[in-house]
């Protein structure tokens, strides 16, 4: 009898268990909700958890979508007392996103900036490096680029309307090579000795409806592979091209629209070259060109500035 007894009961624990390992397999993940990111049940059979005296804790991953039973996924969101999001990464930030002091507000209004710091050695004690540019101090280490700016880009991915803004400030033997040229006294007088010295060469608004953004103000020129901003360059030194041959900046507006797959297209006016807010004699110019994105990686770019260029302000 004893027998008997100890068998049944060893039958009950086992479908017991059974029905356990059943309701936590893998194989019966319920589905997501695209409506609101979590999971939900395909038919009216209440779940083991929703008995009386069961804790249920519900499982979701960062995406809104269930993940497997007994897997903990752990958001962390920094709140200020702004209201935003502060810290060293932004939320959902992925392994690519750059160490942040500050991140980014919700607003959408960021602050940053960076330090590029080098040097050169000269054979002969020479402390000039001739026609080089940005690399004019020959002798010692040097602060090319103490950058900081303050910046709100438009994110309406196609659907909507946003606006954006943003100014830079840089200081350091870069900062006269970075100033206006040509008469105008936005900052070309804002030297500090021999090699050092300020400059703003960026101070735009931005509209942005649906695939269409338009900017209007003081900014970098889209055109040539090389920039002035020291973390979008691979190499210390810049070309000859790239300091006397291309633009650094133009004053103006710039539309860019990418609602074609594939595509990004630009269009534009200018007052020239490196003028900020000023047009120099006669002064007028079309910017713009066309992008194809072959890849996630890869892409050729045709990008033009034509039109009545002042000797002036070429520099």
């Amino acid at each position: 009898m004893k027998v008997a007894k100890l068998a049944v009961r060893a039958v009950l624990v086992g479908g017991l268990l059974v029905g356990a390992a059943r309701a936590q397999s893998p194989g019966e993940q319920l589905p997501a909700d695209p409506a609101h990111g979590y999971a939900q049940a395909q038919d009216a059979a209440a779940s083991p958890s929703d008995a009386p005296g069961v804790a249920s804790a519900e499982s979701v991953g960062p995406s809104g979508r269930g993940v497997e039973p007994g897997v903990a996924v752990a958001e962390s969101h920094w709140p200020s007392d702004l209201g935003g999001y502060y810290g060293s990464c932004p939320p959902h930030a992925g392994a690519d996103e750059p160490f942040r002091i500050f991140g980014r507000h919700d607003s959408g209004i960021e602050v940053g900036g960076w330090i590029s710091v080098g040097g050169y050695a000269n054979q002969f004690g020479e402390s000039r490096n001739g026609p080089l540019g940005f690399n004019t101090v020959g002798d010692g280490v040097n602060v090319h680029q103490l950058w900081g700016y303050m910046a709100k880009e438009t994110e309406t991915h196609g659907l909507g309307a946003d606006w954006g803004a943003r100014v830079d400030y840089v200081f350091g033997i870069d900062g006269p090579d970075t100033q206006a040229v040509g008469g105008t006294g936005w900052d070309s007088s804002w030297d500090t000795g021999r090699d050092y010295g300020s400059a703003i060469p960026q101070a735009y608004a931005e509209i942005a409806v649906n695939y269409l953004t338009v900017k209007a103000g003081y900014f970098f020129t889209p055109l040539g592979y090389e920039r002035v901003e020291a973390p979008e360059n691979f190499f210390y030194s810049h070309s000859y091209a790239r300091y006397y041959v291309e633009p650094f900046t133009h004053t103006g507006a710039l539309a860019t629209y990418e609602g074609i797959e594939d595509w990004t297209f630009y269009g534009g006016w200018t007052t020239g070259w490196d003028a900020a807010w000023e047009m120099i004699g006669d002064s007028n110019m079309f910017l713009g060109g066309a992008t194809y994105h072959l890849g996630d990686d890869l892409a050729v770019t045709y990008m033009t500035s034509a039109g009545q260029l002042d000797s002036l302000a070429a520099g």
